[in-house]
């Protein structure tokens, strides 16, 4: 059977950060193909129980009396991280934190 069709995009994993790949090529103008080698969508992600921490101060937070920063956020991913955390991802993380919730929340 041949394949004979062009994409611009190949993703290789169907989880979370495949996903995230996909959606923002198709975003951009690309022909994208995903392709996933289990029979199923979610990659080790969907082994996470589908906890996605997203603080750091999002409006929903606010909405229901929180306050959060990035800043705290850090503070306690840092405290949680077992013994030697990763501090620029950690920091990373925390500083993107708003932006990757809203992201999410404008895909529905």
């Amino acid at each position: 059977m041949p394949f004979d069709e062009t994409f611009d995009v190949i993703v290789a994993g169907l989880g979370a950060a495949g996903a995230c790949a996909a959606i923002e090529a198709g975003r951009a103008g690309a022909r994208v193909l995903v392709v996933e080698k289990a029979s199923f969508d979610g990659g080790t992600t969907s082994m996470s129980g589908g906890v996605i921490y997203c603080g750091g101060g999002t409006e929903i937070q606010r909405a229901c009396g929180f306050q959060d920063s990035a800043e705290d956020m850090r503070a306690y991913l840092m405290a949680a991280g077992g013994p030697e955390p990763d501090a620029e991802k950690v920091e990373l993380y925390s500083q993107m934190s708003v932006d990757h919730f809203d992201w999410l929340v404008d895909l529905g």
